[in-house]
């Protein structure tokens, strides 16, 4: 026991950690952390309320909240998935490219097809919750995942994204 009270001083939990530890699963569903970005949305919206509220944004933040993405859903989890397996693909595929190999008909519709799942892929990155950093929970809110995408990994995407695009209209692949 006294181990046990050490490691907690020396590595304190965060909140989000004990509150799904105490979980029957372990995990946060979807519902509890929708529950909890409605009470945080309201707790703030009665702590800044100035009088004067958008009707259309919240209306727009609504609908944009109902399709927002877990992370942790089975359906991300495979999508993840299977962009690890194309980041593989890519990993293979593209220094071989610096070499002159004939391209065959199976490379050509790979490139499209890629292109056209990282196409895909970035706009889900847009609607695709995370874990903050500080507090370590699940932050599911529109214009905080967003503004996250578009101030770390957009730029980066959307220049990689243009320049595969390019590549495959420049060589004429059909």
């Amino acid at each position: 026991e006294g181990d046990q009270t050490k490691l907690n001083t020396e590595f304190p939990l965060l909140q989000a950690w004990t509150a799904a530890g105490s979980r029957s699963s372990g995990r946060l569903s979807r519902a509890s952390s929708v529950t909890s970005n409605v009470s945080r949305k309201s707790s703030e919206k009665s702590s800044d309320f100035d009088g004067e509220e958008d009707d259309d944004d919240t209306a727009r933040e609504d609908v944009v909240s109902r399709i927002m993405i877990n992370p942790n859903s089975n359906w991300r989890t495979a999508w993840d998935l299977l962009t690890s397996l194309y980041v593989i693909y890519e990993a293979i595929v593209i220094p071989l490219s610096f070499f002159d190999i004939e391209r065959s008909a199976i490379i050509s519709t790979m490139g499209w097809i890629s292109s056209c799942f990282w196409s895909v892929d970035m706009p889900l990155c847009f609607l695709t919750g995370y874990y903050s950093e500080n507090e370590g929970s699940l932050e599911l809110r529109p214009r905080k995942v967003i503004t996250r995408y578009a101030s770390t990994w957009f730029p980066l995407d959307s220049l990689l994204l243009i320049m595969d695009w390019m590549e495959l209209v420049a060589k004429g692949d059909s």
